[in-house]
């Protein structure tokens, strides 16, 4: 749960709660209906409005389209990710969203935890420019 620092949910968690009741209940549903329609429980439901859980932008977005809530709800996406994520994190988490590819560079084949001595040792003995053999040993030892 995002809580601010008096332990309480935070104000934007709970705009985004109360967003979610009044547009349900504009569109005539109780808890469960609406709770069916978003194919989640209806705990979840409360939860949600409750300012207890933090909806996905999925949920928001199916409950945009299901309480025809003109745009409010799906508005609260931005809002949402702000309390889920930490706000160092926050840039990163919005750029995979937007990417359309996202690759890795791995600097080894094998994890180091995975890797067994004759691995590391290979590794050593792969270097530009070369390790001596007992500076090579005592590498190995002390990755080991």
């Amino acid at each position: 749960m995002a809580v601010g620092t008096s332990g309480a949910p935070t104000h934007g968690l709970r705009l985004v709660g109360d967003l979610i009741r009044i547009h349900r209940a504009r569109a005539g549903h109780t808890q469960k209906t609406a709770a069916d329609v978003l194919l989640i429980s209806e705990s979840l439901m409360g939860a949600f409005e409750r300012a207890e859980r933090i909806p996905s932008r999925e949920v928001l977005a199916d409950a945009e389209r299901a309480f025809g809530a003109d745009g409010a709800l799906e508005a609260c996406c931005d809002l949402v990710d702000e309390e889920k994520y930490p706000p160092k994190f926050l840039d990163w988490a919005r750029l995979e969203r937007l990417a359309r590819i996202i690759s890795a560079y791995e600097t080894m084949l094998m994890p180091g935890l995975l890797q067994t001595e004759a691995y590391a040792t290979a590794l050593y003995h792969s270097r530009v420019p070369a390790y001596s053999e007992a500076e090579i040993i005592r590498h190995v030892e002390a990755r080991l």
